[in-house]
C-alpha cells in the first residue's frame, strides 16, 4: 500500500509551539490579542497582518519546525508500515524561503527521530494532485479542505488527524492518535489481502 501522510499537526506537534512562540511574538509586539486555537487562519488565530506574519515566520519557523516532536505513537507506527513493506510518502506543504532550505530542514528533522520513509515532498500546493502522481492509497492529514479534496476526486480512504481548529468539520473519517491509524490502517490492508 502506498501511504500519504501530512507532517505538521498530523506526524508532528507544531501547532502547539507555534502557540508558544505566537504568544511571545505579541508579547513583545505588545500585540493585545486574545489568541484563538481554534482557528486555522493566522489573522484570526494571532491577530496578526500579512506583514507581521511574514515578520514571525522569518523569526521563529525554523525553531518552531526543529523543536517539534513526533505526535505520540507516530514514530512507531509510521516505521511499522514501513517495515511491513508500504511505500510512506510525506507530502507537506512548507515552503522554501531565503532562510530555510525546508527539504534539507525536514529531513534533518525526520532522521533526528529515525522515522522511515521512501519519499519527502514539499511545497506541496496541491497534495490531490501529488497522490495522483505517485500512486497513494490512504492519506492522513489535518487540513480539512485537503482530506475532503484527495476524498471526493480520488475515491480513497482519507484520515483526519483531530486538531483544535478542525473539530467542527464532519464528513471526512478521523482520528485522535496514530494506535487509531494503525488499527484502520491494518483493516484495510487485511480486507485488501482478503480481497486478492
Amino acid at each position: 500500500m502506498i501511504i500519504g501522510l501530512d507532517l505538521d499537526d498530523t506526524i508532528t506537534n507544531s501547532s502547539d509551539i507555534f502557540i508558544k512562540y505566537a504568544k511571545e511574538y505579541n508579547d513583545i509586539n505588545n500585540i493585545i490579542y486574545n489568541i484563538n486555537t481554534n482557528e486555522f487562519n493566522q489573522k484570526k488565530a494571532f491577530g496578526w497582518n500579512k506583514e507581521q506574519q511574514n515578520e514571525f515566520s522569518n523569526l521563529y519557523l525554523e525553531k518552531i519546525l526543529l523543536e517539534a516532536t513526533p505526535k505520540k505513537n507516530a514514530v512507531e507506527v509510521i516505521n511499522k508500515l514501513y517495515k511491513n513493506g508500504n511505500k510512506i510518502i510525506i507530502i507537506t506543504a512548507r515552503q522554501n524561503n531565503e532562510n530555510i532550505d525546508m527539504y534539507e530542514l525536514t529531513k534533518k528533522w525526520l532522521d533526528k527521530y529515525n522515522i522511515k520513509y521512501n519519499e519527502l515532498i514539499i511545497e506541496s500546493c496541491n497534495k490531490r494532485i501529488d497522490c495522483i502522481k505517485n500512486g497513494v492509497n490512504l492519506f492522513v492529514d489535518d487540513n480539512y479542505k485537503n482530506c475532503v479534496d484527495i476524498y471526493n476526486n480520488l475515491k480513497i480512504p482519507v484520515l483526519m488527524f483531530s486538531t483544535n481548529y478542525n473539530k467542527s468539520y464532519k464528513y471526512i473519517e478521523r482520528v485522535n492518535n496514530w494506535n487509531e491509524i494503525d488499527k484502520i490502517i491494518t483493516k484495510i490492508i487485511e480486507k485488501r489481502n482478503a480481497n486478492e
